[in-house]
This record gives C-alpha cells, sequence and structure tokens, in this order.
C-alpha cells in the first residue's frame, strides 16, 4: 500500500448504504460505480464486500471471505480503515453486529474501525421522525442511541475496543419522500477521521470534495478550538474545546443541503 494512498473498506449486506457513504465522501463517483466492488477517487481508494447477513450460518463465508483481503496475524493492515454497514431499521442488528465483529477480530492489524448504523429514519418503521427537519425527535433518538450501545457492547466483548458507532441517514430516496437530506453525515465523516492512522488523516483532510468543505471547516474548527483551550486551560479542556469549535460551526441541516445541493 503506498505511502500516500488512502484505502477504506466497507462491509455490509447489500441495501445498507455502502455506496452512499462512498458518494457522500468522494462527492461524486464514477458514473456505474454503484456496479463495482471498487473505485478510485483521487488519493483514496473505496472498496465494498458485500455479505447476506440474512442467513446468520453463512458467517462462515463471510469469515473466509475476509480472510482473504484481512488475514489474522498481518504485520500491517491492509486497510487504513474498515466500515461496517448496518441497517439500524433491522430488529437483529445485534446478530448482523456479532457476525461482523466475531470474524474482524484480531484481524485489523491497526485499522481503524467505524460501525455506521444507516437509515436512522427507518430506525422505529418512519415513526418519530421530523420531516421537516430531516431527522429524529427525541424518542428515536433515544431508540437509536440504545441500538448503538448495543453495537458497543458487542464489539468491546469481541475485543474490538477501539472503534466509533454513529447513526445516520444518508437521505435523498426517491421512495421514501420523508428524507431527503442526510442526517449526522457530519459525524460520520468526523468517526471516519478520528479512526485513521494519523498520518492518513491530512490525505483524507485533502481529499474532501468541494461538497464537503463547509464539513471540513467544521472540523478544523473544531481543532482549532480544541487547541485553544488546551493551551489556555490544560489537556483536559481540549474537548470541551473540540466540542465549543463544531457547535459554533456546525448546523446540520445546513450542512445536510449543502452536501445534497
Amino acid at each position: 500500500m503506498s505511502d500516500n494512498m488512502l484505502r477504506i473498506l466497507l462491509i455490509g449486506a447489500p441495501g445498507t448504504g455502502k455506496y452512499s457513504v462512498m458518494d457522500v465522501f468522494a462527492g461524486r463517483l464514477p458514473a456505474g460505480s454503484e456496479n463495482n466492488s471498487s473505485c478510485t477517487v483521487g488519493s483514496v481508494m473505496l472498496e465494498k464486500l458485500d455479505f447476506p447477513f440474512s442467513d446468520f450460518a453463512e458467517s462462515a463465508e463471510l469469515k473466509e471471505k475476509i480472510d482473504g483481503i484481512l488475514p489474522a496475524g498481518a504485520e500491517s493492515p491492509s486497510y487504513d480503515e474498515v466500515i461496517v454497514m448496518i441497517d439500524s431499521s433491522r430488529e437483529d442488528l445485534g446478530k448482523e453486529a456479532e457476525a461482523a465483529a466475531g470474524c474482524l477480530a484480531g484481524r485489523l492489524g491497526g485499522a481503524g474501525l467505524v460501525f455506521a448504523l444507516s437509515q436512522a429514519d427507518l430506525g422505529m418503521n418512519g415513526r418519530y421522525w421530523d420531516t421537516l427537519k430531516s431527522r429524529p425527535e427525541p424518542r428515536l433518538v433515544s431508540h437509536l442511541k440504545e441500538k448503538a450501545g448495543v453495537v458497543d457492547g458487542i464489539a468491546a466483548k469481541a475485543g474490538l475496543s477501539s472503534h466509533h458507532t454513529v447513526f445516520f441517514s444518508a437521505g435523498g430516496r426517491e421512495e421514501a419522500k420523508s428524507q431527503r437530506l442526510p442526517y449526522n453525515i457530519g459525524l460520520l465523516m468526523d468517526a471516519m477521521l478520528e479512526e485513521l492512522p494519523e498520518e492518513k488523516r491530512k490525505t483524507f483532510l485533502d481529499s474532501v470534495g468541494e461538497v464537503h468543505q463547509t464539513w471540513k471547516k467544521m472540523y478544523l474548527s473544531g481543532e482549532k478550538w480544541g487547541g485553544i483551550f488546551s493551551s489556555a486551560f490544560g489537556e483536559k479542556a481540549e474537548g470541551a474545546g473540540r466540542k465549543f469549535g463544531l457547535a459554533a460551526g456546525r448546523v446540520s441541516e445546513i450542512a445536510g443541503r449543502i452536501i445534497h445541493g
């Protein structure tokens, strides 16, 4: 793997949003990319691994596939980051997380790990979703946080202690007119960046397309204020400074409109 190439692997069942995440990151993918297992955008290689989680007896097949691209005991990771896509509206979400976590344990080789719970707008069968603001109401937020907590617990049990879990909706689906704008995309990109090795974060930021300049400004604002708070009040205040910087610049609905035009 070349030093300046950023390689990201997305794992998930068909329809869980792998292509949407690829498109969100790249801004505009080459025509026909949704039918390919991989594509390169600038210095970023995005690859997909489809697996039908509907039959959990087939988890051995997933393990075999993952072993081919993420061999156990490898000294250096084949990928800089692995993103596990899970449909947050599924009742058996925990089983999907268990299958993925069990297969990934001991195979990441230092690669970052993000569990991306997609289709947040359908987390409670479309209920408790604010269609005007394109975001969940408190009851749905609580429900989604519970699901994220389940995934976190499964990951920790499998020994995958270093990871991020984010629930989001990519938006833009024609059949779901109640959800046209993305939700939590900025937080997903935060998680993707935070899980990358330090030396690859610049590649990530440099690769952000024009449509994501708003998110990039939000992130850098957080980093800036984190440094200011840390210098003024000590390292323990860095987190508060980052949150202040993000809050000062981020309005999710506006960012969503900019991302999707």
